[in-house]
């Protein structure tokens, strides 16, 4: 199960974050600007950051790209209201979600990126090992009896 860090200063968006995630998650985080969240980032054990571009305080593209160099694998949706988003910096996110659409395509997002981490974790399973345990766990079953 993730841990999701919500970076929104709006507060009704938070809400919606909120109603729209908590059904799913046991740890959930709201931060209201890039040193709060940079602060509880490394608190907590963070797997996912809900990030509003337009925080305050640390440029939210200056926190992403902190974020994914301190730990690499963290997923990032950012949410984006302003259509001018400087592309080559975006990269570093995941999925971008229009900020009025948030109802629309959060848990999806969300839904997308827990998937994405089961395959990863399914891809780095060594199965060769699993059989030899087996294997070992049934010669020694077998001398028993």
């Amino acid at each position: 199960m993730l841990s999701i860090l919500v970076v929104e200063k709006d507060n009704e968006s938070a809400e919606l974050i909120y109603e729209i995630l908590i059904n799913e998650i046991n740890d959930l985080f709201f931060v209201s600007d890039g040193a709060q969240a940079l602060i509880a980032f490394r608190k907590y054990k963070i797997s996912l950051v809900i990030v509003d571009l337009e925080i305050s305080f640390v440029n939210a593209l200056d926190l992403i790209h902190i974020i994914k160099n301190e730990k690499p694998n963290t997923k990032i949706i950012a949410l984006n209201s302003n259509k001018d988003i400087d592309t080559k910096n975006s990269y570093y996110i995941d999925i971008l979600i229009p900020k009025d659409q948030i109802d629309v395509y959060l848990y999806d997002s969300y839904l997308k990126l827990l998937n994405d981490e089961k395959t990863l974790k399914l891809e780095n399973i060594d199965f060769n090992e699993s059989l030899e345990n087996l294997e070992i766990f049934q010669k020694a079953f077998e001398e028993i009896n």
